[in-house]
């Protein structure tokens, strides 16, 4: 038998995409039928917090029933009028969308939603921020408050996100998890009449969660179910169990058989008897042969025992290796750090020669520029006191120096500049604390909507494929030959609109590039808001140090100053003497040549010093390397020789083992040897066994008897089996697709003509709590994109 079930779940994914973005599907139908999508928010533990119905119609007069606190149309500026639950309103929009706010609170789900940090139970509010190993178990069960019949033919759709760099070691037992960027994303998916209970895992630090969400649909799937292979096996099994009955037959038969058989082995219990004569005769030959081998594992245990000898002397010897090659390694290490502190030293050394080689020529040359000036120049006591004004000049400006450097410090820096730009009206912290709030929202909607996109172009794909295939015609055929051609019909009239939904998507795909540039565009201005503080602030420590380098430079000048006003006293008194002094230094000068002649030369030999001590050093450096790889070798030679000791000790232990089994064998074979006498008496023992056998197998027959009696009521019970199996897969195939279910109202049993339901659940989000601000924000009417993401919980 054969039976092709097909379940139209094509549907299912056309009401998701238009139901979770109502502006982008089209209806063309004048049918008043409606669509509703309710949207509930929960807190973070699971409980309802609101309702909000958006109701979907066609142009034309509406009247419609809810019980609502509030009503407001989204897309439209038709005018409403409410009686009581009655809600009425005329429209020429082809798609008109209401909201209202249900005064009701009942959902046909309880959802538990517990959190456990470090083995304690915490609220939402308290857990954010905290570090620890986190639990959060997940349940939904039958809220029996709530009549109607969306738990038992609802499906649901829970989505968790977790930050991974927030959140490690995820672990969620029956779910999907897949990765979305640096979060992970949890799926449960929960068929209808159905509840859960779900716990997920996590090692968590400064615990921050996005909302839970969950959606809920009619499960109608596209399923094409071929049971005649199961049905195949099924007749198998029915097949299986009448060559069992007629099986059970054969088997008495063969037991009356075996029976006859019997006879025929007590004849040859006596050719037995014969054969263990001939058995004694051999045992006599094997007992000698093994004498022999007895001897050969005394010789074989002798010789193993000089081998374990000899490797425990190696052994010794590869330790003693071992131990030398660590101290040899451990000194070469520390005469190589040595040898690297010398060379550091002679670096620093060497580094210093140029500065020592140009002071010493600066002296040089100043002593010969003085040299110069005191024998071509006669001082007077006028042009001393110039030396003394210049100077304190000179002073002043350094000291003037000194304070705009202190100033200009105080004036750099990061905490500086945000000071300048908040009292211009722009506080910088606020304005990066903003945009990565943006950049979370943006991403959140963005990522929203490339599922939607997702979704829809595949429904678009599969409308296209069969796009041809569905026809006025084929409809036509399949209701003359009694199918219900509903939904085909439904499927037809969507087809007509199937130019408009794609350019809707083509929309919607733009909208996503449009949030990726200026999710780009804010993330481009916190990291030009970074680089400017890294920049002002490295420049503040620049401007620290100019400040310290006056400052040293005030110092200095200072006790310069006064060493020039004690040579004018100095040089007062002397003026009288400059003969003798140009005489001293023309002497020093000339002196001096020859001290500089020889700095150069103590520098040049000091870098000679170098080039060959950075020889030394590397050479050092291969010492160090060498021993290590000495050591390597030892450390592989004292392991292979205990290897070896162990494996020769062991080789020892067992030809002693050896040894001492050939002597059991031997002692063994003269016990086989002795009961070959023994097997010649038992062997007439054997024809009475013989007769007890021929007792046992009446009893078979007699047994299988009873086995053909019970095989054949097995056989007469399962006749049938097969139509029963045939009702139980129609059962069980209904409560997976969902059946016929028609849809029904959720906000007023009033309600006729719905053509879809779907739930759009969302929880609280966990967030570290933002520090207040004063500010006050005016807040603008939303559009009506803003209107549908206001109910996700998305401001």
């Amino acid at each position: 038998m054969n039976k092709n079930r097909v379940f139209a779940g094509l549907m299912a994914g056309v009401m998701v995409s238009s139901a979770v973005v109502p502006g982008f599907s089209a209806e063309a139908s004048g049918k008043k039928e409606k669509e509703e999508v309710i949207y509930i928010n929960l807190d973070a533990a699971g409980s309802v917090k609101d309702i909000y119905a958006v109701n979907i119609f066609g142009k034309g007069s509406v009247v419609d029933y809810g019980d609502y606190s509030s009503v407001e149309m989204l897309n439209t500026t038709d005018e409403m009028n409410r009686n009581g639950e009655e809600i009425s309103f005329t429209t020429d929009s082809d798609r008109v969308y209401y909201k209202g706010k249900m005064n009701s609170t009942e959902i046909p789900w309880k959802i538990s939603i517990c959190y456990m940090l470090d083995g304690r139970e915490y609220e939402s509010e308290d857990l954010a921020g905290k570090s620890g190993k986190l639990q959060i178990r997940f349940q939904v069960t039958e809220n029996k408050a709530y009549k109607g019949g969306f738990f038992d033919h609802y499906a649901l759709q829970a989505s968790f996100t977790l930050d991974t760099e927030k959140c490690t070691g995820i672990e969620a037992s029956g779910a999907t998890m897949a990765n979305a960027g640096s979060d992970k994303q949890i799926s449960y998916t929960i068929l209808p009449g159905k509840g859960i209970d779900a716990s997920i895992t996590a090692d968590v630090t400064d615990f921050e969660m996005s909302a839970v969400s969950i959606n809920g649909i009619p499960l109608s799937l596209d399923v094409d179910v071929d049971d005649e292979e199961l049905m195949d096996q099924v007749t198998d099994l029915l097949d299986a169990i009448e060559q069992i009955d007629d099986g059970t037959g054969e088997l008495k038969d063969g037991a009356s058989d075996l029976k006859d058989g019997i006879a025929d082995l007590k004849d040859g219990a006596f050719g037995l008897n014969s054969g263990a004569e001939d058995v004694d005769e051999g045992a006599a030959g094997l007992k000698s042969g093994a004498e022999d081998l007895n001897k050969g594992a005394s010789d074989l245990t002798s010789g193993i025992a000089d081998l374990v000898s000899g490797t425990s002397a190696l052994s010794e010897g590869a330790a003693g290796l071992k131990s030398g090659t660590s101290d040899l390694g451990k000194g070469s290490k520390a005469l190589n750090a040595g040898i690297l502190e010398i060379q550091n030293g002679l670096n620093q050394l060497n580094g210093q020669s140029s500065s020592l080689k140009e002071g010493s020529a600066g002296v040089y040359k100043a002593l010969q520029q003085i040299q110069s000036a005191l024998n071509s120049v006669s001082a007077s006591s006028e042009e001393i006191k110039q030396l003394v004004s210049a100077s304190a000049q000179i002073q002043e400006g350094i000291d003037k120096l000194v304070n705009g450097a202190n100033t200009l410090e105080e004036n750099t820096g990061f905490e500086v500049y945000k000071s300048i730009m908040k009292e211009n009206g722009l506080d910088i912290d606020e304005l990066k604390k903003g945009n990565s709030q943006a950049i979370e929202q943006l991403s959140t909607i963005r990522n929203t909507l490339a599922e939607v996109s997702e979704t829809f172009g595949s429904t678009i794909d599969t409308m296209e494929g069969l796009q041809g295939k569905v026809t006025p015609e084929l409809l036509g055929q399949l209701q003359a030959a009694g199918m219900d051609t509903a939904e085909l019909k439904l499927l037809l009239s969507q087809m007509d609109t199937l130019s408009e939904q794609k350019e809707q998507l083509g929309k919607l795909q733009n909208l996503t590039g449009e949030l990726d540039s200026l999710i780009l565009l804010l993330q481009g201005n916190n990291a030009n808001i970074s680089g400017t503080e890294t920049y002002l602030n490295e420049l503040k420590s620049k401007m620290q140090e100019l400040s310290d380098g006056a400052e040293e430079l005030q110092t200095n000048y200072k006790v310069f100053h006064g060493a020039i006003v004690q040579l004018t006293d100095i040089l007062a008194g002397l003026l009288g003497q400059v003969s003798e002094l140009q005489d001293a230094v023309n002497t020093l000068t000339e002196e001096y040549g020859k001290l500089h002649t020889g700095i150069n030369d103590y520098t040049d030999g000091v870098a000679q010093i170098i080039s060959g001590y950075t020889q030394i050093a590397e050479g050092s450096s291969d010492l160090v390397d060498g021993t290590a790889a000495l050591a390597e070798g030892s450390e592989t030679l004292w392991n292979g020789t205990e290897a070896l000791k162990n494996g020769s000790e062991a080789v020892l232990d067992g030809s002693i083992g050896l040894y001492d089994g050939m002597e059991e064998l031997l002692s063994g074979i003269v016990s086989f040897y002795d009961a070959t006498g023994t097997l010649k008496d038992g062997t007439g023992e054997l024809d009475e066994g013989v007769v007890d056998l021929l007792a046992g197998i009446v009893e078979l027959y007699d047994g299988s008897g009873e086995l053909k009696d019970g095989t054949s009521k097995l056989r007469s019970e399962t006749d049938g089996m097969d139509q029963e199996i045939t009702d139980k897969i129609d059962e069980m195939l209904e409560t997976i697709t969902g059946g016929d279910y028609e849809p029904e109202s959720f906000v007023s049993e009033k309600n006729n003509d719905v053509k879809s339901v779907q739930f759009v659940i969302q929880t609280e989000s966990i967030k570290i709590p933002e520090k207040e601000t004063d500010e006050a924000t005016e807040e603008k009417p939303k559009t009506f994109f803003e209107k549908i993401l206001y109910l996700f919980g998305i401001d």
